[in-house]
């Protein structure tokens, strides 16, 4: 349970920041951003609707599963963001040119998952889903989840009608969810790039 001043503190700030976000993705016009901030105001509406009172109580071996499972994928809902936004940060695609998107260099996390904020931001819906004791706000938190996924589709249009072929590459060798496969992927990748190396070493 969250004190009542202190959660809509919260509520406030995170409204002024999707305000903020809102502004500038409509200037910018760009669709999956649209899809993006419209999952974020459904989460903080699925936030506001169920209070400070609304979670679930300390009560009985079920609900300390539920909120164990909240607490996991809410820790690895940020680890995705972060490095997500961190990676985005160091502009991948216009510091490596588009001809090298086939490659894993230079990508960090994007080298081993397409679409790490929108996967932190789905993670996040989940984890109220097992942290909220309302009907009401898991289905907005549902729904919230589904834009986020769509934006994820919306992007890969982009960035293809964007950068063309280097990006369908790159879509075709990096999965859009599924860290897991990625990083199998690009271990597999980069043993083949060192075995290669090592027979042209040989060759000459």
């Amino acid at each position: 349970m969250i004190e009542p001043r202190l959660f809509w503190t919260l509520i406030g700030i995170l409204c002024f920041l999707v305000f903020i976000r809102a502004i500038i993705t409509i200037s910018r016009g760009i669709r999956y951003e649209h899809l993006q901030v419209s999952g974020f105001a459904l989460l903080i509406l699925s936030l506001t609707l169920t209070g400070p009172y609304s979670y679930i109580y300390y009560v009985g071996s079920e609900e300390i599963v539920y909120l164990s499972l909240s607490l996991a994928l809410a820790l690895l809902s940020v680890v995705f963001i972060s490095a997500g936004t961190l990676s985005s940060s160091r502009q991948w695609v216009s510091r490596r040119g588009t001809e090298n998107l086939n490659r894993f260099t230079n990508l960090l996390i994007f080298a081993y998952v397409r679409h790490p904020v929108s996967l932190g931001m789905m993670l996040i819906s989940i984890s109220m889903i097992f942290y909220i004791h309302s009907l009401l706000s898991n289905l907005l938190a549902g729904v919230a989840f589904l834009f986020f996924m769509f934006s994820s589709f919306e992007k890969d249009t982009f960035f293809k009608e964007l950068y063309g072929y280097p990006y369908k590459v790159y879509s075709k060798t990096v999965p859009r969810f599924n860290f897991v496969l990625g990083l199998i992927k690009a271990i597999i990748v980069s043993k083949k790039v060192q075995d290669e190396s090592r027979g042209s070493l040989l060759d000459s």
